[in-house]
């Protein structure tokens, strides 16, 4: 069993002074993605955390009060702050800072290879509105976005690839004109980018994204859903079996036909 927290102790994690509610926010979510604080467990209390980040009352109260909104702890008055099961009452906007903060590899290549298939499917139904309600204006963005995707593959950037790929899909997106679809892509996109960014390992380069997107607003041009949506599959089809084999050993998932260990 750990120590109990202390002031002192708490000071050791942290070296900062007069966080603001973002900063103090950021540092108490990474110890509970961490497990630091495991679920069911308490913080410190106010004074104790206050005086650790050296902090008023009012702006670590503010901090808590997003904690609670993000499903992370509960707060109940006399009762202190309790740390909740966030795997199971947080949402998405949790993923990306748990891929950043927690601590167990495999929890986290298993998060990455459950994005695949929900990020391919709200693609499909963004690309459908998309070609229904396109602008031509919207096409010029997209476009834009295609010739810094194959400027990034032929200098092979992954930072440029990530922020090209980006900007496509951002384009696409706002062309629906469809805020539902805004709503339910731009969550997982951000994700994207962001476990792209923090784990460049599984930036692929091939197969050419520069040429799925030539051959897919070839397909928009036309109107053509049903073309538009095949090159969508077999692009992030072919994609996802080299990140998959990537991840699954990280994952702790055995191969096909093998027992576990």
């Amino acid at each position: 069993m750990s120590p109990p927290e202390t002031a002192t102790n708490l000071k050791m994690a942290v070296n900062t002074t007069n966080l603001r509610t973002d900063d103090l926010f950021e540092a108490l979510q990474a110890r509970i993605l961490g497990d630091e604080w495991p679920a069911g467990g308490r913080l410190p209390s106010e004074r104790e955390l206050a005086e650790s980040y050296d902090t008023n009352r009012n702006t670590l109260r503010e901090a808590l009060r997003r904690l609670e909104q993000a499903g992370l702890v509960t707060v109940r008055q006399g009762q202190g702050v309790s740390v909740t099961d966030f795997r199971r009452t947080g949402s998405l906007e949790l993923a990306s800072p748990f891929i950043l903060h927690g601590r167990d590899v495999r929890e986290k290549a298993q998060i990455i290879l459950d994005l695949l298939e929900p990020r391919k499917r709200v693609l499909e139904f963004v690309v459908e509105r998309f070609i229904e309600r396109y602008q031509p204006a919207d096409l010029l963005v997209l476009e834009t976005a295609h010739r810094a995707i194959r400027a990034a593959e032929t200098v092979r950037s992954a930072p440029g690839l990530i922020a090209a790929e980006t900007d496509f899909y951002e384009g696409l997106v706002a062309a629906t004109r469809d805020q539902i679809a805004r709503w339910m892509a731009r969550p997982l996109l951000e994700l994207n980018r962001d476990i792209q960014t923090r784990w460049s390992g599984i930036v692929v380069f091939e197969p050419s994204l520069s040429q799925f997107t030539s051959k897919f607003l070839a397909a928009a041009v036309a109107r053509d859903t049903a073309t538009a949506l095949v090159l969508l599959r077999k692009h992030y089809d072919t994609i996802d079996l080299t990140v998959r084999a990537m991840l699954t050993p990280l994952a702790g998932i055995p191969p096909k036909g093998k027992d576990a260990p």
